[in-house]
């Protein structure tokens, strides 16, 4: 009896033993990650200083973002878009209301990727007309940003644009 017990004590514990690379390997990606992430950032509160603003809007979804690292932050409360958020069969009418004043507010948005539902093509179009990526002076050269992307807003809001 002793004998089985220590057989399956055994294959219970070996599986739960991973070898030291893999974590290795993980810490090695979150660096990079959070240097890229970080990099960003910099170049996200250069910009702002330089053009005497406080916040952003950051556009985008949950995955691991700049807006962790820069010293401005962003517009809230929706640091993050989820679809679901604003479908037309169950819309969060607190986080609609934020985010309309936000797009009808925000001078510069970072933006990462569009989720809002039904309302993304609006939203793109909103976005089309009222902001470039045509930095503006005050911001000097901006790099590239992959897979961000930075506007500026090229036209004050005339009309509120709803989700």
């Amino acid at each position: 009896m002793l004998g089985i017990s220590v057989v399956l004590l055994a294959l219970t514990i070996i599986p739960l033993r991973t070898h030291p690379s893999t974590y290795e390997a993980a810490l090695a990606s979150t660096a990079h990650v959070v240097e890229q992430q970080t990099t960003i950032a910099r170049v996200v509160d250069t910009v702002l200083d330089r053009c005497e603003k406080e916040r952003y809007l950051y556009l985008g979804d949950a995955s691991v973002g700049p807006f962790a690292f820069t010293e401005h932050s962003p517009l809230g409360p929706l640091f993050l878009q989820f679809n679901f958020y604003f479908y037309d069969d169950s819309p969060n009418e607190y986080f609609i209301t934020e985010m309309q004043k936000n797009l009808d507010t925000a001078e510069i948005l970072l933006v990462r990727s569009l989720r809002f539902g039904n309302a993304t093509q609006s939203v793109a179009a909103y976005i089309e007309e009222h902001f470039s990526t045509q930095p503006w002076e005050c911001a000097g050269s901006v790099p590239v940003l992959e897979p961000y992307t930075l506007l500026f807003r090229t036209k004050p809001s005339q009309w509120k644009v709803r989700l």
